[in-house]
């Protein structure tokens, strides 16, 4: 019965994937517009229908993701909605593969090796499957195209000299138009596209067990030089949090000369990589079981300094602000009030 329902999904998935191949031919020979969204979601909802693993558990999470990122692309589509959408609908389609979901690091190692061996997929499975031993009763797929090789190439043959012979079946043939290289190649490529989410290989699953664990070590970082980082860091993050309460929180005048607008634009970026330093240095320097973040000293300063941290991310985003008010709204101010903000999470996430 098992045997049955594998054999029964793969028949599926060829089912289901030519009708894809054919909606991105018919969409793909106009202009790129909201339809990219509708068959992103469309390949989301098919991948999820043949694949019973995706309904439950962080890989429906994922697919929900990749559905969301369609959504959006349907709105306005764009380079970053497809690379996002890839990551999320990749992601789903490894999960069911992988025990739990480990570290970032491995996810990226996997996502990459996807994306290498998705074109060679689908010959890997054509390979596979001409290779595969017929159940009791059944004649293997290369022993049909054996049998099949001789009446198929005769029967060609004959067609073309009765074709050559008879005008009626001439002009037949000659009102049948064959698809171009072009149109080849390109159901082949949405193929190659495709098929890697609906039969992923284990390759990318198996590559990380030969990856080391990825480790941010900073040279000279010994338990004193930690504590006197961390002291200092303190007191300087201090100083620029008093002035940030002071102009920007408390309203206090600026000194002659610089306005609003400059203070707020001058610091909202380097700000925020000021933060994402500081998120490095402790995920550096405190590493789970290490001297250093079992210190009770140090664990405290680390808290005192990511809370500043966190202080000076909401400065940044209110600079943001300020500046939208003495300007104007626009998409790229957006994007940056939404990455200070998952700056802020993570440093949160830190703790």
């Amino acid at each position: 019965m098992q045997r049955r329902n594998v054999r029964y999904l793969f028949l599926a998935k060829i089912v289901v994937v030519l009708p894809l191949i054919a909606a991105a031919d018919a969409l793909f020979r106009g202009e790129v517009g909201s339809w990219l969204g509708g068959l992103m979601l469309a390949w989301t909802i098919v991948m999820i229908a043949v694949r019973p693993a995706l309904r439950r558990g962080p890989a429906l999470l994922a697919a929900g993701a990749a559905g969301a990122f369609a959504l959006i692309a349907a709105n306005a589509p764009g380079l970053i909605d497809w690379m996002l959408f890839w990551v999320a609908i990749s992601i789903a389609a490894l999960l069911p593969r992988v025990a739990r979901f480990d570290d970032a690091w491995r996810w990226l190692v996997r996502v990459l090796a996807h994306g290498v061996t998705g074109p060679i997929t689908p010959l890997i499975d054509l390979l596979r499957l001409f290779r595969l031993r017929p159940h009791r009763g059944r004649i293997r797929a290369r022993a049909v195209a054996a049998i099949l090789a001789l009446p198929l190439t005769m029967g060609a043959l004959f067609v073309a000299l009765f074709a050559s012979a008879n005008p009626i079946i001439a002009s037949v043939f000659a009102a049948i138009c064959p698809p171009s290289i072009g149109e080849v190649v390109f159901w082949m490529a949405m193929m190659a596209l495709y098929w890697p989410t609906l039969r992923p290989s284990r390759w990318p699953t198996r590559i990380v067990t030969a990856l080391p664990d990825a480790e941010i070590t900073l040279p000279g970082a010994s338990m004193a030089s930690v504590l006197i980082a961390l002291g200092l860091f303190n007191i300087i993050f201090a100083i620029e949090n008093e002035l940030d309460i002071a102009f920007l929180w408390s309203g206090a005048g600026l000194p002659s000369g610089t306005t609003m607008a400059d203070y707020a634009h001058q610091g909202a970026y380097p700000l925020i990589v000021t933060a994402i330093l500081a998120g490095v240095f402790v995920l550096a320097t405190l590493k789970p079981g290490s001297a250093t973040a079992v210190n009770p000293a140090i664990r405290r300063l680390v808290t005192l300094w990511v809370g500043q941290n966190i202080l000076l991310v909401a400065s940044s985003i209110l600079r943001t602000c300020y500046y939208i008010e003495a300007f104007s709204l626009t998409l790229l101010r957006i994007a940056a009030l939404l990455w200070m903000g998952l700056v802020a999470l993570g440093l949160a996430l830190i703790l």
